[in-house]
């Protein structure tokens, strides 16, 4: 759960709108970083500044019925810090 402040905070940086998406769906509020979008239409956030270790990065799934399967291999290894680079920016993953 997130503190009252920073809860404030994120509620201004990313306006009413996505806060309620965020709390419907995430059930907590994050302001990031957008870094790229899968091609199932996933979108993948990050901040590194104002959130706690280990809670940098996330998804905001296309789907409202949402399952981790459909996160693809290596954005799974991304999000879980495996790799330090999204595949968006990673050329061994891009030419595969």
């Amino acid at each position: 759960m997130s503190t009252i402040m920073r809860t404030f905070r994120n509620l201004r940086k990313i306006g009413i709108k996505e806060y309620a998406h965020q709390m419907q769906y995430i059930g907590d509020t994050k302001a990031g970083t957008f870094i790229a979008k899968d091609r199932y239409g996933n979108k993948y956030y990050e901040n590194l500044e104002q959130e706690l270790p280990l809670r940098t990065r996330w998804v905001d799934y296309k789907d409202t019925e949402f399952d981790p399967s459909q996160i693809e291999p290596g954005w799974h290894a991304w999000m879980s810090y495996l790799v330090d680079k999204p595949p968006s920016e990673d050329p061994l993953v891009k030419a595969g």
